[in-house]
């Protein structure tokens, strides 16, 4: 009779622990990986670079939107010397973003892949002729 309860037991018990096992398996396995945002903020370009005018003296950042709420936002720190970028990088799930640069005041929307990286530039196409005064 101990024999056969003790028995009992351990088949409730490793039932019991097969289903908690089963149950972490699913979960972490319905849970999807994050993707890349990433891109830079040009002062000119990335289009052919014509004359170089210097960043503004404003501050630059990259805002990510989703579902109308500011998820994060990105300080960009242009590099020192031509051509003047500023560059961005996100995690996030799968989802569809809105990235606003704050810099040019340009949008653009990207569908964020679980596993793939999804690049943005922000940029007028080619610098502004400087004229000769």
């Amino acid at each position: 009779m101990m024999k056969k309860m003790a028995l009992t037991a351990l088949g409730v018990a490793l039932a019991f622990g097969g289903v908690v096992s089963a149950l972490a398996v699913a979960s972490s396995a319905s849970t999807p990986a994050n993707g890349v945002v990433t891109g830079r903020v040009y002062e000119c370009g990335p289009g052919p670079i014509v004359a170089s005018p210097a960043p503004k003296a404003i501050p630059a950042y990259v805002t990510l939107r989703h579902d109308g709420e500011n998820i994060e936002v990105a300080p960009i720190s242009f590099t020192p010397s031509p051509p003047w970028r500023g560059p961005f990088t996100f995690l996030e799930p799968p989802g569809r973003y809105e990235v606003i640069s704050s810099y040019l005041h340009q949008t653009a929307w990207v569908r964020v892949r679980s596993g793939e990286t999804s690049v943005v530039h922000f940029g007028p196409f080619a610098c502004p002729m400087q004229s000769a005064s």
